[in-house]
């Protein structure tokens, strides 16, 4: 199942063209408006594999929002086969809040159905860690998973695994010491103790311990 805002639904062909290719037997494409359809937890249900892909409009946010109670149930019962990220993209609505874009500055309200956590999409690019760093601290000291394009999380029980080509980073704030703000509001601020884990693929982060494993 691939879910969709309006303006990826080309994307969307794309990837079930994509996994039909892989051996998939049926790949269904719902849109934002199909988050209201009572039948979505029957489609759920039947899915082997769930993708959430971005849209450029937000209309896939808003309607995830508007159904947050609902599909909150819907994603504890079939976390499993929900990626925290599909190719580094969408699924982070699920935390806290949301880096959305690689030029923004703060971090965006997310659905909360991982409380605590951050996510940013674009880690390894211009200025990523700054955002992460602030993202982290605006939802009160979370701790904050850097994705990119060759990677995604899938989160079972307490355990969130790494998959794709390329490591996840981790920063933890609940060890913050303290940090210092500069005179001018265009740098960052500076912290201590912010502890940093590196996840590569097919490692584990547990979410209880805070520290990755095999």
């Amino acid at each position: 199942m691939i879910l969709s805002g309006e303006a990826a639904q080309e994307k969307a062909r794309k990837w079930q063209s994509f996994l039909l290719l892989l051996g998939a037997s049926q790949v269904s494409v719902l849109g934002a408006t199909d988050f209201s359809d009572e039948g979505m937890a029957v489609n759920l249900q039947k899915a082997t594999g769930i993708f959430l892909l971005d849209d450029g409009s937000g209309t896939l946010a808003n309607a995830l929002n508007a159904q947050k109670g609902r599909f909150g149930l819907y994603v504890y019962e079939y976390a499993d086969r929900l990626p925290v990220a599909a190719a580094g993209k969408g699924v982070r609505l699920l935390g806290e809040a949301f880096i959305p874009e690689p030029l923004a500055i703060g971090a965006t309200s997310g659905l909360k159905l991982l409380p605590g956590y951050v996510f940013e999409n674009n880690v390894w690019g211009h200025n990523s860690l700054n955002r992460l760093f602030t993202g982290i601290f605006e939802a009160g000291r979370a701790t904050g998973f850097g994705l990119n394009a060759f990677n995604s999380l899938t989160v079972t029980g307490g355990a969130a695994t790494v998959v794709g080509k390329s490591p996840v980073l981790c920063l933890d704030a609940d060890g913050v010491t303290g940090f210092k703000l500069s005179e001018s509001a265009e740098h960052p601020p500076a912290f201590s103790n912010l502890t940093i884990d590196v996840v590569p693929p097919l490692a584990i982060f547990d979410l209880d311990k805070h520290a990755p494993r095999y």
